[in-house]
């Protein structure tokens, strides 16, 4: 099917980025490009965009350079003009198209969530950890300290027993040996 009018070209910045061809254009008719060229059917596969899955009107030669020859002395043949016709044959995303999203959107959403959560636990458990951690080097530091001040102890009571016994000794009270 041919229509001689040409439908202005849709918004651009709505164009879909992916899309694959397909012959079904629900009954409508396949216009003619401004390069002169039938139009293809394709639909969108942007699975993230409200466009899934709506069906477009392109042309052949949408954004497509002139192919160039392999050999030099081949005259290339007069290529198609680089055309960037396109125009929306559904106006709104299928319905099975929204629900499948809206399924996907949900369980990517819980399994976000469950990331959020599992990465909390980790980071509780690691703060828990962390602080049985600082506890443990606390008491261990303070079991130091207190080993070292009884071992200062202890030197300081030998030393005062040693000048003791030396005391002792000058005044001949202690035993002779």
């Amino acid at each position: 099917m041919r229509a001689n009018a040409r439908p202005p070209c849709a918004d651009q910045e709505e164009r879909p980025r992916k899309a694959f061809r397909t012959s079904e254009a629900h009954g409508k008719e396949v216009p003619i490009c401004w390069c002169g060229t039938d139009c293809t059917v394709k639909e969108s596969q942007d699975y993230l965009s409200d466009s899934w899955g709506k069906k477009f009107f392109m042309c052949a030669n949408y954004n497509r350079s002139p192919e160039r020859s392999r050999n030099p002395y081949d005259k290339p043949r007069s290529p198609p003009p680089v055309c960037r016709y396109y125009t929306w044959i559904d106006l709104e995303q299928p319905q099975s198209n929204k629900a499948i999203q809206e399924i996907d959107f949900a369980i990517r959403r819980s399994r976000f969530q469950e990331r959020l959560h599992d990465e909390d636990m980790v980071r509780k458990r690691k703060e828990r950890n962390d602080e049985i951690r600082r506890k443990e080097e606390e008491e261990e530091r303070k079991a130091k300290e207190a080993r070292a001040a009884e071992r200062e102890r202890l030197r300081q009571e030998a030393w005062r027993s040693m000048e003791e016994e030396e005391e002792k000794k000058r005044k001949g009270k202690g035993p002779m040996l």
